[in-house]
């Protein structure tokens, strides 16, 4: 066995024409191996897989259903590039949640323990589109010699 992992999809028959897990080894005996960024909410249809010079040979076909979508996790990062009026923010989206991201951007305040449902539009930035990873924001029309708080956000059909 030169290889083999696991295959998965969303109809009943996956190969390795469709998800592959990252290659767990070569050679017989048991493995196991972590699948991830699946939508929340959706049935799978998996199987482990074994490939050597005969060709590819498949395991038996599990179905399973993922839990619902929770709200994505984000993690907002440093202010940088500060000039008297303008200021550039970012976050990083870790997980999506088991749904397809929305919109992304930046909230602030003056207030440091701010409800971020509370901000006026002036207040918040936005891009539509699901990605993964960091992105960046500039913050405009700030008054000099305040101070900020932001905080980095994505939305979901979960939250």
């Amino acid at each position: 066995v030169s290889s083999n992992g696991v295959v998965w999809a969303t109809h009943s028959n996956p190969t390795t024409a469709d998800n592959v897990s990252t290659p767990v080894g070569a050679g017989v005996g048991t493995f196991t191996a972590e699948l991830t960024e699946l939508w929340g909410s959706t049935t799978y249809y998996i199987r482990a897989y074994a490939t050597n010079n005969g060709g590819t040979a498949y395991g038996q076909v599990v179905e399973f259903r993922t839990a619902p979508p929770v709200a994505p996790t984000v993690v907002t990062a440093a202010a940088s590039v500060i000039s008297g009026t303008e200021a550039e923010g970012g976050g990083e989206i870790i997980s999506h949640g088991g749904s397809q991201i929305s919109t992304r951007g930046l909230v602030w305040s003056t207030e440091p323990n701010f409800d971020p449902a509370g901000v006026s539009q002036s207040q918040r930035t936005a891009q539509s589109g699901y990605e993964l990873g960091s992105f960046t924001h500039q913050l405009t029309n700030l008054t000099p010699g305040t101070t900020y708080y932001i905080r980095a956000y994505a939305e979901s059909e979960a939250g």
